[in-house]
């Protein structure tokens, strides 16, 4: 009726505000060619708005009809086949155990050409901060925080995973007198955890009677994937709580059907992992579990009993626990790259005169002298370096007064700062998803070396299997920048088929299907709080993961609803 046609017609009106936008963006780096004084220009904009209207609005109308209709459950229709026959029943009743050594055979060359892991700055500065010996503050600025002599440790990034990073260092000295082979097992451990979890899933398609074809090509995006691949031997705190958010995603949909003490032991690992891999993990937890607990109706008691778990164990960890060993506390600039990023712009494009009192409020807070010149459009981390971490409470409430009245002089600066450091999230551009290359990787092993010369420690790819790295990069993007499977390297096509599948579950009018996209809806929030554009992919890459099962969970909810 009018209603579905309604949402579809918004739907087809915001892809092509995607479009629209975010091609002036790319070529600008503003809304110059879509908000402009010049008529002739305005029609152009028109027309085409128009024209991306109509025809998303037939391919919507088009993905939609065939969603409705296809069958999404399996048929036995192979038994004239008996070798697959024999597969497909043996894998029916093994789905765990066989996906798992199937997706691990897979990626074993991978495993090899990577050895030990691939490295990234981050992780040498949480291998650094984890040996006092060293005496070195990583990141630097976390010496302006640092409350007892001595302890470097900080949460920069999420402690757990530093500990568990220096825990296999250490492991792989004692037992082999290698931190090579102790990043290793540690990266290898990180692989097996995201195996598991996939499995896991898989296992949960298998029992809901999912077609093997839909299935299997599941099992094969988490293969050749090009960026799934590339990150799963990448040592990132992401890796880990991606594997935990898809834990939790198909974790909900189970204890939503069954109340075993083994599904709510999952749920209540997955939360816990959620937590101790993300200092943001908590804020996203309680959003989301409010959002089920309004959607679910026969689960409102225990997503009340799961929030309130959430918050005493979030504030006992970053109030209690770690300040009684002295752990450096995270700093605040981390959750105001988009006000800062909104100062920067203003101060460039205003031309209203800045007064004194707004001077001295953002000089008490930023580098008011130079962030006008590390102003870059894309990425905030230029303009929040210049962050005064002496900075008191009161200085923040002032800068925060100037930034308000800032906001209703001029809103239009603080629109277009946003936007152009998230519209990649959302724009199908020229600019590709990143990867951390082999190169980079040998750079990031050279500075840790360097940098923990007291340590002795030895990390390096093997030389000899450059020439297999440098191929097996090459062939994986190459093959990743052609037609149609560029479409798995361009962060959009995420948040396009995330907002799509949230559109349809709300045209089906299915509260049980819309609470299971809830985490990774609250997780693009996350992404458009962050530093970076869209073509950073570590940050999408917790809902590149878990939104192929979250699909399939959520149309199964819906087509189970429609035969109810």
């Amino acid at each position: 009726g009018g209603y579905k046609k309604g949402l579809k017609i918004c739907l087809s009106a915001l892809f092509a505000f995607f479009i629209i936008m975010g091609y002036s963006y790319e070529c600008t780096d503003s809304w110059d060619l879509v908000i402009t004084k010049n008529s002739l220009q305005w029609l152009k904009v028109l027309i085409s708005f128009s024209g991306y209207i109509i025809f998303f609005y037939y391919c919507i109308s088009y993905i939609f009809y065939k969603i409705d209709s296809y069958n999404l459950y399996y048929v036995d229709e192979i038994n004239n086949k008996k070798i697959l026959y024999k597969f497909f029943s043996c894998f029916k009743s093994h789905p765990f155990s066989i996906s798992f050594i199937i997706l691990f055979l897979i990626y074993i060359p991978y495993i090899i050409v990577s050895y030990p892991a691939i490295f990234c700055n981050d992780m040498v500065n949480q291998i650094i901060q984890a040996y006092p010996e060293l005496e070195s503050y990583a990141p630097a600025y976390t010496s302006q925080l640092a409350t007892e002599e001595g302890i470097y440790l900080n949460n920069h990034h999420p402690v757990v995973y530093t500990l568990l990073i220096h825990f296999f260092l250490e492991l792989g000295v004692k037992l082999f007198s290698s931190y090579n082979i102790g990043i290793f097992i540690c990266a290898l451990l990180q692989l097996i955890v995201m195996l598991f979890s996939i499995a896991f899933s898989i296992q949960l398609l298998v029992k809901m009677n999912i077609r093997l074809e839909i299935v299997f090509t599941v099992m094969l995006y988490y293969a050749f994937s090009p960026r799934i691949q590339s990150y799963m031997f990448f040592m990132t705190k992401d890796v880990f709580y991606s594997a935990f958010l898809l834990l939790f995603i198909t974790n909900l949909f189970k204890v939503s059907i069954s109340h075993t003490m083994k599904d709510n032991l999952m749920f209540g690992i997955s939360i816990l992992g959620i937590m101790l891999f993300r200092n943001d993990g908590k804020y996203l937890l309680i959003l989301s579990l409010t959002g089920i607990c309004f959607l679910y109706k026969t689960m409102r008691k225990k997503m009340v009993l799961y929030i309130i778990i959430v918050i005493l164990l979030g504030t006992a960890y970053t109030d209690i626990i770690l300040p009684s060993f002295h752990v450096i506390p995270g700093s605040v600039r981390e959750v105001l790259s988009i006000p800062f990023q909104q100062t920067a712009r203003y101060l460039r494009e205003s031309t209203t005169p800045i007064s004194q009192e707004e001077k001295v409020a953002i000089s008490a807070i930023l580098d008011y002298d130079t962030i006008i010149e590390k102003y870059n459009p894309n990425i905030s981390d230029r303009v929040k370096n210049t962050f005064n971490e002496k900075a008191t409470k009161d200085e923040l409430k002032e800068y925060f007064h100037v930034y308000i009245q800032m906001f209703f002089k001029h809103p239009s600066h603080y629109v277009q700062a946003t936007m152009n450091n998230y519209y990649y999230y959302f724009y199908p551009g020229r600019k590709m998803a990143d990867y951390w290359s082999y190169l980079s990787s040998e750079q990031n092993i050279e500075s840790a070396n360097d940098r923990c010369k007291k340590l002795g420690t030895d990390f390096g790819h093997p030389k000899v299997l450059k020439r297999m790295r440098d191929t097996y990069e090459q062939l994986r993007e190459g093959i990743a920048r052609l037609p149609i499977v560029s479409l798995l390297i361009s962060t959009a096509t995420y948040s396009w088929l995330l907002i799509l599948l949230m559109f349809y579950c709300i045209r089906m009018t299915n509260r049980e299907a819309l609470g299971i996209i809830i985490p990774l809806c609250v997780q693009l929030l996350v992404c458009l709080a962050g530093p970076l554009n869209g073509w950073h992919f570590r940050y999408m890459y917790p809902i590149v993961v878990s939104l192929p099962i979250a699909f399939l969970i959520s149309i199964n909810l819906v087509k189970n609803s429609i035969i109810k």
